[in-house]
C-alpha cells in the first residue's frame, strides 16, 4: 500500500457500485447521508498505514 501525494485526486464511485473493475464501495453509503465522518475515515487510514506484527502479516 501506498500513500498518495499531495495533489492527489481520488475518484469516488457511484453510490451503488459494488463490483469492479475499478473504484467501487465494499458497503453502498446510506440513503440518509454520503458523506463518511472525517475522523472515522482517518482512524480507518492510520490503521491500514500502521506498521504490522508478523502474525498480522501472516494473517
Amino acid at each position: 500500500m501506498e500513500a498518495l501525494t499531495a495533489g492527489t485526486s481520488v475518484p469516488i464511485p457511484s453510490a451503488r457500485r459494488t463490483e469492479g473493475p475499478g473504484p467501487h464501495w465494499r458497503i453502498c453509503p446510506g440513503d440518509d447521508g454520503w458523506l463518511t465522518e472525517p475522523a472515522v475515515f482517518s482512524a480507518a487510514l492510520a490503521d491500514a498505514f500502521r506498521p504490522r506484527t508478523s502474525e498480522e502479516r501472516a494473517g
